[in-house]
């Protein structure tokens, strides 16, 4: 009887620690979706011309604290999750990543604010954000994965707000190839601001796209 009675005490809290850790990475998730919303808002306003340089740089700085506020949510849920499966240390590198790429990034938009060097900063502070997520876009999907076998019995909406994370993803991809071209070509010279704030842009839309996606799988799971 006592042993039962534990059983349920256990599975009850590993229950709290899920959900609390699923509205974390909503949390993040949403930060991140407004992060989008602000870079798009900021890159539309330097393309008009308006304080174009420090826009750019602002942009920069929204981008790198919405992956690094994303990246410590989604670590703190997932971190447990990937000790017991294969390829574990695989996926919570990939998440560090992510929470390592969006420092680098907040750090180079905070330097090119201070004029040091702006253009270059915001070059590379580009094509780091966009380099980071390529490579954390194969670790999503396989989290994503994860709940899903978590969760065998998950309702056709939350099935539908899973394809949507991985939809989202593969768009991450190609934004953040986009990004790396962007600000290569930028970092030579080729018309430097204004493919920074296109990139910006479009990075941004990116972000909020997959911010959105995983805010409403992440609801999906606390409702599940």
């Amino acid at each position: 009887m006592e042993r039962e009675v534990r059983r349920e005490a256990d599975r009850a809290n590993e229950m709290n620690a899920e959900r609390q850790a699923a509205e974390a990475v909503a949390a993040g998730s949403l930060v991140e979706a407004v992060g989008g919303i602000a870079a798009i808002i900021l890159a539309i306003l330097g393309l008009l011309g308006l304080a174009a340089e420090t826009l750019a740089s602002i942009g920069v700085i929204v981008l790198g604290a919405a992956m690094l506020f994303e990246g410590t949510a989604i670590l703190s849920r997932y971190s447990r999750l990937t000790r017991h499966e294969s390829g574990g240390p695989e996926l919570t590198g990939g998440v560090t990543l992510e929470f390592i790429g969006g420092l680098s990034v907040l750090i180079l938009g905070v330097l090119a604010l201070l004029t040091i060097a702006t253009m270059t900063l915001l070059s590379i502070g580009v094509i780091a954000y966009g380099v980071t997520l390529i490579l954390s876009a194969g670790t999503m999907t396989r989290l994503n994965a994860i709940d899903s076998y978590n969760q065998p019995y998950e309702s056709n909406q939350a099935h539908l707000m899973s394809e949507a994370v991985v939809g989202s993803t593969a768009l991450q991809m190609l934004a953040g190839i986009g990004g790396v071209v962007l600000g290569i070509l930028a970092l030579i010279g080729v018309h430097g601001l204004t493919l920074i704030l296109i990139a910006i842009l479009g990075l941004g839309a990116a972000i909020l796209l997959a911010g959105s996606a995983l805010s409403s799988r992440m609801l999906g799971v606390m409702r599940g």
